[in-house]
């Protein structure tokens, strides 16, 4: 035990060197061969030298693993990230291309300029549009905040772009806070006036209703995101479905998620059976999907590739979540009168004002309660029934919700509470009543008076916020409607004076048209009539100008100077 004898200066030396060795060997900890543990190194830098080992392989397989990970994220691969939601309150509108227009061969800024010119908006409301071009459906969407804007965008109906002049759709989307289901069996071509005015959703709001082309499947927007499960129309009772759309395949060129009316290439001719691109009439029709390349037609409704996931409304959720939270706060935030010195004594404490508030008022009963028990001393009371001036005193109440009718129509004890406060009754049969020394001082005594001014409760003014919400966004549906109806009626309207006034125009000008005709036929006739007469007329007066002239003198046989002699005439012409 040479180790043990040694002096302590001895010690702390070998103790150093031998951690400056640990340090430089780079041997690991598990592949060496001497024993820390062993009984033989039981002084304090055998230990040194174990710890040091110790911490030099956790640096080792830190380092290695550091190594790996930077290994794996160099090695790891980009991934493109989604463009950032649009906001949850704009309008969005959609632009759909018409007359074979690509939108992606347009530079965005072109096409926003196109568009604010179109829908004359001013550069400064341009700058302030949110442009979004979704390539793989030909399609752009632009959100605004403003209505006024989003009407401007409704009624485009062209785009200037270079030297042409291209036709489009625009249309106002569905807000973010809503969703939509599907009933069947209702009359086809049925409106959406109709289908509005007799359509009972009890407790949801009805955005939009329309059908589905020449179906009988009627669609139905709600405000929310919840679908009833069952509605009425007309009285009559039906099932309502969510509806799951399915993705759009263009009947042109078969690709996903574009109609054909907003085809890129309309040009394009393809077999809608075998997918084959410009077939020609000898060729070998099979089916087979272009999407999925299955045994079916690529318009086959039940295609997976058609499948569409449901949309994803929890960012929308989550939001609305996070407005009614900070209406909330905002809604405890302000103080009442009655707690309002206790808040200003107490301090100013943000973030725990609607517990404060709580607290408050718990306390303030409690006192009152006190000071009460310490009036009426220690008996306890007999129980009897509350008389008119004792239902003025403090009423406490702890529902977190008032209906509508406690404040329209409110009760007796309400109107008591609203009337002042009547003197208490004091009987004198055991003699004139004696005031207690604590009583004694006015400003003890109003103190210690119960408070008979009523705060009114802040839940139930909530509640009262949220159906007079409620009230007003029904009465907006409601006022939508009617205007949407009444438009269409003055359209409609529009449409069969304008249609009568156009045939009205055409028989008149048929008429004309008629008249003029006969007028150039009589005329004809009655020219060809005196050109006749005249020609007649000239004729006659040339006969009887000329006939003089052309009369002939009596025409007389001449004997002919050479006569053949006959034989009973002699030469001499006797006979």
């Amino acid at each position: 035990m040479e180790n043990a004898t040694d002096p302590p200066e001895k010690v702390t030396e070998d103790a150093v060197n031998m951690t400056a060795a640990a340090a430089m060997d780079t041997t690991p900890p598990a592949l060496t061969n001497d024993d820390e543990t062993s009984p033989s190194n039981e002084d304090g830098s055998a230990w040194v030298l174990v710890q040091k080992k110790r911490r030099t392989q956790a640096d080792l397989l830190q380092g290695t693993k550091t190594s790996e990970l930077q290994g794996k994220t160099t090695q790891r691969k980009p991934t493109t990230s989604r463009p950032p939601p649009l906001p949850l309150h704009d309008y969005k509108a959609i632009l759909r291309p018409l007359g074979g227009l690509r939108l992606d061969q347009w530079s965005r800024p072109t096409l926003t300029r196109a568009i604010g010119v179109a829908a004359s908006l001013p550069p400064a409301e341009v700058d302030r549009l949110v442009f979004r071009l979704r390539p793989e459906q030909n399609l752009a969407v632009i959100s605004t905040p403003h209505e006024h804007i989003a009407l401007n965008l409704y009624s485009v109906q062209h785009l200037r772009l270079g030297e042409h002049t291209y036709p489009v759709s625009i249309y106002i989307a569905a807000p973010d806070n809503s969703c939509k289901g599907i009933i069947y069996g209702v009359d086809p071509g049925t409106s959406p006036s109709e289908l509005m005015d007799h359509l009972i959703t009890p407790g949801h709001t009805v955005l939009q209703a329309r059908m589905m082309g020449k179906t009988s499947t009627a669609l139905i927007t709600f405000e929310g995101l919840q679908v009833l499960h069952y509605i009425r129309y007309y009285g009559a009772e039906y099932r309502c479905y969510v509806h799951r759309p399915r993705k759009q395949v263009c009947t042109v060129c078969l690709r996903l998620g574009h109609r054909s009316d907003n085809c890129p290439t309309p040009n394009c001719v393809t077999c809608e059976t075998c997918g084959v691109d410009n077939p020609t009439p000898e060729h070998s029709c099979t089916p087979k999907c272009r999407s999925c390349g299955g045994d079916h037609p690529t318009t086959d409704t039940g295609c997976p590739a058609r499948v569409r996931p449901p949309l994803n409304k929890e960012r929308v959720r989550k939001a609305l979540q996070q407005e009614q939270l900070q209406r909330d706060v905002e809604h405890h935030s302000t103080p009442s009168s009655s707690t309002q010195g206790e808040l200003q004594a107490a301090g100013p404490n943000p973030g725990r004002t609607s517990r404060s508030r709580s607290r408050s008022r718990r306390r303030s009963r409690s006192k009152a309660r006190s000071r009460t028990h310490s009036r009426t001393g220690s008996q306890t009371p007999p129980v009897k029934r509350a008389t008119t001036s004792e239902a003025t005193g403090p009423l406490v109440t702890n529902q977190p919700f008032l209906p509508l009718k406690d404040f329209n129509q409110p009760d007796k004890n309400q109107g008591a509470e609203q009337r002042p406060a009547e003197p208490r009754e004091v009987s004198w049969a055991k003699g004139p009543p004696l005031l207690s020394p604590s009583s004694a001082t006015p400003s003890q005594t109003l103190a210690s008076a119960p408070q008979t001014t009523q705060n009114p409760d802040p839940n139930a003014l909530h509640q009262l916020r949220a159906e007079m919400e409620v009230k007003l966004r029904a009465l907006d549906a409601r006022l939508r409607r009617e205007i949407e109806a009444a438009c269409t009626t003055i359209r409609q309207e529009f449409r069969d004076m304008l249609n009568q006034a156009v045939s009205t125009l055409k028989d008149t000008l048929n008429d004309t048209v008629a008249t003029l005709h006969n007028l150039i036929s009589s005329s004809i006739s009655t020219l060809s009539t005196d050109i006749q007469q005249q020609t007649e007329r000239n004729m006659q007066q040339m006969r009887q100008e000329f006939a003089p002239a052309l009369t002939l003198a009596p025409i007389t046989k001449r004997s002919h100077p050479y006569t053949r002699p006959s034989p009973l005439r002699s030469e001499d012409g006797d006979a």
